[in-house]
């Protein structure tokens, strides 16, 4: 190769294309796709995913005889200088052209061949999919996918739901309540990503046995009223697959009971040991080792304390003694005087005064 051409500046490509008998107008160097005879670029179309190469229809054309000069977006790519341009020059929407000098091993004129190409859209990928139950409130599946865009762009997923192989009609969310299939049972989802442009290819997800769902409970306790003298509360929880439900009392305190039904009840202290909070914890098991636990506390308020006045009257026959208040209408002469006598007591939950 001689040294004039070992760089050539594109703005003299139009002149070495003219005495090459190549076209050199502007519009027809920027057509998508457009080549010289005996040159193409490979892919076409191209993508960010893919690296660009030139191929000559001359096989007796070799390497040493070739010099590249690759442009993008018309800006020259200096260090590009071989027979190919690596993904990481060029991005979706750019256009990617090539100029190659042929020299001739006999000393004849240079051949000047042109090609370029439009870099479209990189479909996504689809790398992975794992179904796995969804964490915390209804049982559910869900499909956890992985994927990749080339081009860097956001994606949206369709999904398609299989119980034991067969498509479930309808079910085209991330997520798939259990109750779509029974214990012992298997699931899978199928997943495409979308870029707003191209589908990526179906990907298929693990197959997932459904296992033993655990119950919920479904009930909350009351409070308790002052004139209570019993705490009584009925639990209650649903099971996936339903399982006959036991309950057990996990913690809570002296004297409270729960039946194996749920029934919950506790004499409520008197006096003193009538205030404070009280911890409970009770469980509901399935007989499969699925189990829910409900925690809550029963709040009871200190003693009531009430205050009587007791009014003592002195007259001149003795002393008479009432309780209460007494109204007096308006102009009513003046009453014998009344001294107050304040007494307290605690409020006897359990009869009445």
């Amino acid at each position: 190769m001689t040294g004039k051409h070992r760089i050539t500046p594109w703005l003299a490509v139009a002149g070495m294309l003219a005495i090459a008998g190549c076209s050199a107008h502007p519009s027809k160097l920027a057509a998508t796709g457009h080549h010289d005879d005996g040159i193409r670029l490979t892919p076409d179309p191209a993508t960010a995913s893919n690296r660009i190469a030139v191929v000559l229809s001359d096989t007796k054309v070799m390497p040493s005889m070739c010099h590249y000069v690759w442009r993008r977006n018309g800006l020259a790519i200096g260090e590009a200088t071989g027979d190919g341009l690596e993904p990481t020059y060029f991005a979706k929407g750019d256009q990617v052209a090539v100029l190659v000098t042929i020299t001739d091993p006999a000393g004849g004129p240079d051949r000047l061949l042109h090609a370029d190409v439009m870099v479209g859209n990189s479909p996504p990928k689809v790398t992975s999919v794992e179904c796995v139950i969804a964490a915390g409130g209804t049982p559910a599946a869900e499909a956890r996918p992985q994927s990749i865009d080339p081009d860097g762009d956001p994606l949206t997923y369709s999904y398609r739901w299989f119980h034991n192989g067969k498509l479930i009609e309808g079910a085209q969310g991330a997520t798939l309540p259990l109750e779509k299939a029974g214990r012992g049972e298997q699931l899978t989802v199928e997943v495409v990503a979308h870029d707003g442009t191209d589908d990526s290819t179906p990907v298929k997800s693990n197959t997932m046995v459904v296992e033993n769902r655990p119950p919920q409970f479904t009930s909350s306790p009351g409070a308790p009223q002052p004139a209570d003298i019993s705490f009584t509360y009925q639990a209650q929880a649903t099971d996936p697959d339903n399982d006959k439900l036991r309950y057990e009392l996990e913690n809570g305190p002296p004297g409270m009971v729960v039946s194996s039904e749920g029934s919950v009840t506790w004499t409520l202290p008197q006096g003193d040991a009538r205030q404070g909070d009280f911890p409970v914890k009770i469980r509901a098991l399935d007989p499969n080792g699925g189990e829910a636990t409900q925690d809550f506390v029963i709040h009871l308020d200190a003693p009531v304390v009430q205050t009587t006045a007791t009014r003592v009257r002195t007259t001149s026959a003795g002393t008479n003694m009432n309780t209460g208040t007494e109204a007096q209408p308006a102009g009513t002469p003046p009453q014998p005087t009344w001294h107050v006598i304040r007494h307290s007591y605690f409020q006897d939950t359990t009869a009445a005064h």
